[in-house]
């Protein structure tokens, strides 16, 4: 199964030291994995406008990450052209979202919220919609999956010891405790970041179950 992966994506999560694992464990039958040509400059490794990564190790996790990249197999139909016409929905993210609602089965991780809310208010973007049900996972439940399957206090640990939990207000809040944070606050607040996601979005996200009530218990 292919993952397309979205800029924002790549920059927090290889921040974090967890690029490679979320990647795998977000499709345990990946055969793959795709970025945009473009992604090169989004991230600084091209053109005239490098970027201040957190790390070296981060920067080089990237770098690799999109050098083993595929390139997309296929160009998708101007039926899509109009998404980049939508607020909130930059040129590079549409042609993203594109080509993984016309790849059959595969799966668009993205760390960019504001464009999967800008997609499930838009009247024209329903047929987007109803191709990519169920097959969008947003960071949040990256990590969530990462933490269920490699273990809570590894992820806690990349995450905190990585300098860069500013990156992301939802991984901030979650894991603001440093060290200290427990699992069920954490994935507790990453849960109901995810749920509130779900809703605005009207099934685009996998759906994963979840754990962990309002006040924190174990619901499973």
């Amino acid at each position: 199964m292919t993952v397309f992966v979205d800029s924002d994506a790549i920059i927090k999560l290889a921040s974090w030291g967890l690029l490679d694992e979320c990647v795998t464990v977000c499709s345990e039958l990946k055969s793959g994995h795709v970025v945009l040509p473009t992604a090169k400059y989004q991230l600084g490794f091209a053109g005239k406008r490098p970027r201040a990564w957190p790390t070296p190790t981060a920067e080089a996790a990237a770098r690799q990450f999109v050098t083993s990249a595929n390139d997309p197999t296929s160009v998708p139909s101007c039926e899509f052209d109009f998404l980049s016409e939508i607020p909130d929905v930059d040129a590079g993210e549409a042609l993203l979202v594109a080509q993984a609602a016309s790849t059959p089965n595969a799966l668009l991780l993205t760390g960019d919220k504001r464009c999967l809310r800008a997609l499930a208010a838009s009247e024209s973007a329903q047929g987007i919609l109803h191709a990519l049900q169920g097959r969008v996972i947003c960071l949040e439940q990256a990590l969530i999956l990462l933490a269920r399957r490699w273990g809570f206090e590894n992820v806690r640990e990349r995450v905190v010891e990585s300098e860069a939990i500013t990156l992301d207000r939802s991984v901030e809040s979650a894991f603001g405790s440093g060290s200290s944070a427990l699992e069920y606050n954490a994935c507790g607040s990453l849960e109901r970041r995810t749920q509130a996601l779900d809703r605005d979005t009207k099934g685009l996200l996998v759906q994963l179950g979840y754990r962990f009530d309002d006040s924190g218990a174990i619901t499973e």
